[in-house]
């Protein structure tokens, strides 16, 4: 129970609430820019502004951005639900194992869980995103985006948060789940024979590679970022200017 309830406290104070997840606090950070004005409501209203027909475009492009982005979320979300699956038994401890291999499976097991939990979060994140995208011109606040060159730029002008949220949690959950595989591989097994062995390690080193490969060549193909821990630090300071800059706000 007091594990319980230190968890309950720790996802209060992290987890954002869905009012406040786009902009439910003050007031909107796009008023006021570019906007077409005039247009009635259907069925006849009050005159309100809309996007402009360049934004709208724009959002009509990061909207298919997004979907593409979530789809192989879910890809891997699946893979790693049958890598803990098919790899229960190889994750379990035992008091005859190396205190070096407890550590080793108990770090692969919370790289795996995480990895589902960051590939939900970013199929969440997107399909929300795209959802309000879609209905930027019926927001409840009078906002207009800013106007830029491409789709991606406009997210990052308008919507830099939720942007990040949306490239970070698909790229760590990726890293996440090929880090707990290599480190099952890591991890010697019961009856293995030395050519075994071998081969595993050198899959564990493989995999380790691969990881360090997709980092540079993602801080190589990065736009408006220098490096992806670039990336990270600008997330981690957007994300607490966003939820707490203002005062803690409970779930």
């Amino acid at each position: 129970m007091p594990r319980l309830a230190l968890c309950l406290i720790a996802a209060a104070a992290v987890a954002p609430t869905t009012f406040a997840y786009f902009g439910g606090y003050g007031p909107s950070p796009y008023a006021g820019k570019r906007t077409r004005k005039g247009l009635r409501a259907r069925g006849g209203g009050i005159p309100r502004e809309v996007p402009s027909e360049e934004v709208e475009a724009l959002a009509g492009e990061a909207f298919d951005w997004l979907a593409n982005l979530g789809a192989p979320a879910a890809l891997v979300a699946g893979a790693v639900l049958q890598t803990l699956s098919d790899e229960k038994d190889a994750l379990r401890t035992y008091r005859s194992d190396r205190h070096w291999v407890k550590i080793a499976k108990r770090a692969a097991h919370l790289l795996l869980i995480s990895s589902f939990a960051l590939n939900i979060l970013s199929i969440f994140s997107t399909t929300v995103t795209g959802t309000m995208l879609k209905s930027l011109g019926d927001r409840n606040v009078v906002e207009a985006a800013a106007e830029t060159i491409s789709p991606l730029g406009f997210m990052k002008s308008n919507y830099e948060f939720e942007y990040l949220t949306a490239r970070i949690t698909f790229l760590q959950g990726l890293l996440h789940w090929l880090g707990g595989i290599a480190l099952m591989y890591a991890v010697p097994q019961d009856g293995q024979s030395q050519a075994t062995r071998a081969m595993h390690e050198f899959i564990a080193a493989a995999l380790f590679n691969l990881i360090l490969l997709i980092i540079t060549f993602y801080n190589g193909h990065t736009n408006f970022y220098k490096s992806y821990p670039d990336m990270l630090r600008v997330f981690v300071l957007s994300t607490f200017e966003r939820y707490y800059g203002s005062g803690f706000r409970p779930m």
